[in-house]
């Protein structure tokens, strides 16, 4: 229960980064996913959201991302210090979901929280630390209201995208798809 809104228990539900917020009030919901009473839980969120990191404390193009390493190292302090769980594992237990493009470099502010707790991603590039031993890709959806309605879309053998990424060459598999699919299609 730690942490207030809107760095904590809450995310974007329409953008790019709805997978995050979807995710998020899914598990605030707490009817099928959570237990109230942490004796019987299997592992542990951490309801942040680095998505709103990035909008409340990050100033734009000045490259200082301070006040993210303070919200996230305080916040993991605090878990450390209130509860029992974190501490008899290392976090190994505990996991957080993020699909901002700076979510594994928020992490490495707690070593612990990088190297040992589970990290749900939608940024999956083993180049920056994702790890697939221990850590899980997720799917980005753009939604363009908060309605999770016809996700979907048409069956694949329909479809005329085959891949998409948004965002720069950043990891070696986005340039080896590049290198693969740039100008074999019109489109």
């Amino acid at each position: 229960e730690e942490g207030e809104v809107p760095i904590f228990h809450d995310g974007p539900c329409r953008s790019i980064y709805s997978s995050e917020g979807r995710f998020i009030h899914e598990m605030e919901k707490g009817n099928m996913y959570r237990t109230r009473d942490p004796d019987k839980a299997l592992v542990y969120f951490l309801p942040f959201s680095v998505v709103r990191m990035v909008q409340y404390l990050y100033m734009p193009d000045s490259h200082d991302r301070h006040g993210m390493k303070l919200a996230i190292t305080d916040y993991v302090n605090l878990i450390t210090q209130k509860h029992p769980f974190w501490n008899r594992s290392l976090g190994a237990d505990h996991f957080m979901l993020s699909c901002h493009d700076w979510a594994p470099f928020t992490t490495s502010f707690v070593p612990l929280l990088f190297h040992k707790s589970i990290r749900v991603l939608c940024n999956a590039n083993t180049s920056e630390g994702f790890n697939p031993s221990k850590d899980a890709s997720f799917p980005e959806i753009n939604l363009k209201t908060s309605e999770m309605s016809g996700l979907g879309g048409q069956s694949p053998s329909t479809r005329s995208t085959l891949a998409f990424f948004a965002g720069r060459l950043h990891g070696h598999i986005r340039s080896l798809l590049l290198n693969e699919w740039k100008g074999k299609d019109r489109d």
